[in-house]
């Protein structure tokens, strides 16, 4: 199976780079601070209960693809203050 490449947030931008080139992804670990995860988990555990892990779409290739485990959250901006401010802006 394959395995991505994990960096430290701290790892040089050439580092960062070279993994992406070469394996199109990576994960860059700790980029946002253990309290704005914690905030960010706070307000979106709710709505990730509440998404339907079985919910259908008009094309039934992309339901297929989901499959019956994904949980979609739509609005995840208007719904946390923290991911609108600390994440997806940072």
């Amino acid at each position: 199976m394959p395995v991505l490449t994990r960096l430290p947030a701290t790892a040089a931008p050439e580092e960062l780079h070279a993994a992406l080139s070469r394996d199109g992804a990576l994960i860059v670990e700790d980029v946002l601070d253990a309290a704005v995860r914690e905030q960010s988990d706070t307000e979106i555990a709710p709505l990730l209960a509440a998404a339907d892990p079985g919910m259908t779409h008009l094309n039934p290739a992309i339901t297929a693809f989901f499959g019956p485990s994904v949980r979609h959250l739509s609005g995840l901006a208007g719904n946390s203050r923290t991911f609108a401010a600390s994440v997806m802006c940072h």
